[in-house]
């Protein structure tokens, strides 16, 4: 029913727009890849999630993801990760702006 076809048919023509081979994006497929970032932000722990969803836990470089999860501060500015990224636009929907400079803490 999904392309408004009878579903009891042997066939239905699909449009080739609508198909995604597998195995050709560098990403995980969609909700998966927003799944896996709401389980971040929600510090649920990252090594439960390697041990599900990676063929080889043991393999991951955990400083680049801690890197792309948190972010890092340095004497020559910062990286944001996904934690500071999510709380950029967080602030922005709720009406905040995002300027440079030093910030106001926690008021």
């Amino acid at each position: 029913m999904e392309h408004g076809e009878d579903p009891g048919q042997d066939s239905i023509d699909v449009p080739l727009d609508l198909l995604v081979p597998g195995g050709v994006s560098q990403t995980p497929p969609e909700p998966l890849t927003r799944l896996i970032g709401a389980y971040i932000l929600a510090d649920l722990p990252v090594e439960a999630l390697l041990r599900k969803l990676h063929d080889e836990p043991e393999t991951v470089n955990l400083e680049q993801l801690d890197l792309h999860i948190n972010g890092k501060k340095s004497k020559d500015g910062k990286v944001p990760g996904l934690k500071t990224r999510a709380s950029d636009v967080a602030r922005l929907v709720r009406g905040g702006g995002l300027t440079p400079g030093r910030t106001t803490g926690n008021l």
